[in-house]
């Protein structure tokens, strides 16, 4: 009778949890703590306005937009130039329902870095304001070196 080896399970924060694409029914579940951060994060965007631009990342193929039980994120695929041969993914948010629930968003990049290579990208861009997860956090979770970068730009229009 041969005996059955036992495997210990995979330690907590190795298990990856359930991330989907969002879609439309998703809003009724996450809609309300979602857009509580979105109206935190942009004061003057009017709540309505807010959830069309949701609605609207759902089935654009530009963008994925991904939810787990207590997190959220979106990630964009840009054309840096319009000679660059290879696009790039921005990370555009990263939330976590509570500060308990970081170390699951923090699987959001995986998906993420999956999708990039899928797409032909070989850049991500995150953590420039809207994650709840930290640079440290992310290299971590993708075992990849973050870079920074200095950004030169000049307002030319005056606020009003």
């Amino acid at each position: 009778m041969a005996t059955a080896t036992l495997e210990k399970p995979a330690p907590a924060e190795l298990i990856a949890p359930q991330t989907r694409r969002f879609q439309v029914p998703d809003l009724d579940t996450h809609g309300g703590w979602v857009m509580d951060r979105f109206t935190k994060s942009y004061p003057h965007v009017i709540p309505s306005n807010a959830a069309g631009w949701l609605r609207s990342l759902v089935y654009n193929n530009e963008c994925m937009f991904l939810f787990q039980p207590n997190a959220v994120g979106c990630a964009q695929i840009e054309r840096n130039h319009t000679l660059a041969p290879m696009p790039i993914i921005r990370e555009r948010f990263v939330f976590a329902r509570t500060p308990q629930h970081v170390e699951e968003a923090s699987w959001m990049y995986v998906e993420f870095a999956k999708w990039a290579k899928h797409t032909g990208a070989d850049t991500m861009l995150v953590c420039e304001g809207l994650s709840d997860v930290t640079p440290e956090m992310v290299a971590a979770r993708l075992g990849k070196r973050i870079f920074v970068r200095e950004q030169r730009f000049l307002k030319v229009a005056e606020k009003g």
